[in-house]
């Protein structure tokens, strides 16, 4: 009985630390895969021209009720 106990025991650790193991890849791949995309987003707005600055003054950014509204 307290074999069969202990023998329970064991193999639930070793199933907890495969679930880790594997959970732990989870991660490290998901991590990689966010790096590369990052990455990948940056250079196409580099591509494209897309920069940081906003023309606030330019009517064409704003939808025509709003800037009638906001005069």
């Amino acid at each position: 009985m307290k074999d069969n106990k202990k023998e329970k025991e064991n193999n639930e650790d070793a199933n907890m630390r495969q679930f880790i193991s594997a959970l732990y890849k989870l991660i490290i791949a998901k991590t990689e895969s966010l790096k590369l995309e990052s990455k990948l987003n940056r250079q196409f707005i580099k591509d494209r021209g897309i920069g940081a600055k906003i023309e606030a003054d330019s009517e064409q950014d704003w939808p025509d009720e709003f800037t009638e509204e906001w005069g």
